[in-house]
């Protein structure tokens, strides 16, 4: 049984989520796979420092999410995951008008430390959902939420990119903040989260991380939690460095001229459209997925979307034309689509209502780990070796997340727990 009550309207409470993830993605993809560019703008005009810088800037944020995130879960658990949603969404408001106004690479890395601490829309929405909803629905609303993330991905670098390239970088930072504004009060007024008058809340309480396997609750968490720091490492590393790279081929590739127009005038509206086909293709397949979470082995699909997601990144390595690169992006969308709605379902079915926001914290925080570092290593190999090596890097990762896969971990289908 549920230890929380669903109200009877909880479909429509998640739909609302589902826009909320929508919209909140959508303005963060709307500036951020552009900062390379923008600190370009900010007085580091050499591409491969640009390239570095930007590593440190998106780690920055990952580094103090990952400290933050246990413990913005464990306030949720105790005092509302509404509340903790609502805090994320007017802080990244905060966070991402300043970055609109920096004027410096070094302004832009610390507003982007301090967005991290505040921020984590992703991890408050999934814990709420997951709070909300049924049991028996759990796969499936966890799979639908994915897709907002990838749909919202998929809206916002189109929208950002073409932005960038006609009002500027500081405009699409300042729409962002705004729309942000609107989300809150969307949830505030619209969300409500049921609560047991009867059961008090939750005592604060972190995870032990002297023995975290001790905590049987917390067990699954912690195996998936290497995997989910590789895997978003991996993802990561060739973030910042993937609009150098679209401008790279664009040098590279004739074919690419059309109507008298050379793509080298357009590059960051052609990354946000690649951006796009990644994240429509993984809209399409996560929900999909979702609905075969308790029928197959969790780990099967795990492993397809890890070893799918390392045979792409070889294929960007070695794309010599745009055409080419589509294609590969195309397929880093769909096992995208398997790798998020299954372990964030597997976290979700594996604990109680009442510690799924330290859960999806502890999640969270992995993958902010991996948020933080790999774009930084991405930065460095890139900066020192060159861009096509950082993707030959992420497939070794993922190599060996697949490997902690097979020899560490031990998942079939969650099974049924009383809550």
């Amino acid at each position: 049984m549920q230890s929380t009550a669903q109200p009877g309207n909880w479909q429509t409470t998640v739909r609302i989520l589902w826009i909320t993830q929508f919209a909140t993605m959508a303005a963060f993809s709307c500036s951020l796979p552009f900062v390379p560019l923008y600190i370009l703008e900010l007085g580091i005009p050499d591409p491969r420092q640009a390239a570095l810088w930007a590593g440190f800037v998106a780690g920055g944020s990952g580094i103090s999410m990952a400290i933050f995130s246990p413990i913005w879960g464990s306030l949720a658990d105790r005092f509302g995951k509404k509340l903790m949603l609502e805090r994320a969404l007017f802080g990244a408001t905060i966070t991402l008008l300043l970055m609109g106004f920096a004027q410096s690479a070094v302004q832009l890395l610390i507003f982007r430390v301090i967005q991290g601490s505040l921020s984590g829309t992703t991890a408050a929405v999934s814990a709420l959902a997951a709070s909300i909803a049924p049991r028996e629905e759990l796969g499936r609303v966890l799979g639908t939420m994915q897709m907002s993330i990838f749909a919202g991905s998929t809206v916002g670098p189109f929208i950002g990119g073409v932005l960038a390239d006609t009002l500027g970088f500081r405009v699409a930072f300042i729409a962002t903040s705004a729309v942000m504004v609107l989300i809150g009060l969307v949830v505030f007024v619209l969300v409500h989260e049921p609560r047991h008058a009867e059961q008090p809340p939750p005592p604060f309480r972190l995870p032990q991380l002297r023995n975290p396997l001790g905590d049987g609750v917390l067990r699954t968490v912690f195996m998936l939690a290497p995997v989910i720091f590789l895997v978003q490492f991996a993802f990561m590393a060739a973030r910042p460095i993937f609009p150098l790279f679209v401008a790279e081929l664009a040098a590279t590739d004739p074919s690419a001229t059309f109507a008298g127009f050379s793509p080298e005038d357009f590059v960051a509206t052609i990354s946000g459209i690649l951006v796009a086909t990644t994240g429509i293709v993984g809209a399409i397949c996560s929900p999909i997925t979702g609905r075969f979470i308790n029928t197959y082995r969790v780990r099967l699909l795990l492993l397809i979307a890890v070893l799918g997601v390392a045979a792409v990144n070889v294929g960007q390595a070695f794309a010599a034309s745009f055409l080419q690169l589509w294609v590969v992006r195309i397929l880093l969308g769909a096992f995208g689509g398997i790798w998020a709605p299954t372990y964030s379902s597997t976290i979700g079915l594996s604990v109680p209502s009442e510690r799924r926001g330290l859960a999806f914290g502890i999640a969270n925080s992995a993958s902010s780990l991996g948020n933080a570092i790999g774009p930084m290593v991405g930065g460095y190999v890139g900066a020192m070796l060159g861009i096509r090596a950082v993707f030959v890097g992420a497939a070794g990762v993922l190599v060996l997340a697949a490997l902690w896969l097979v020899v560490r971990v031990n998942l079939s289908a969650p099974a049924e727990q009383d809550e």
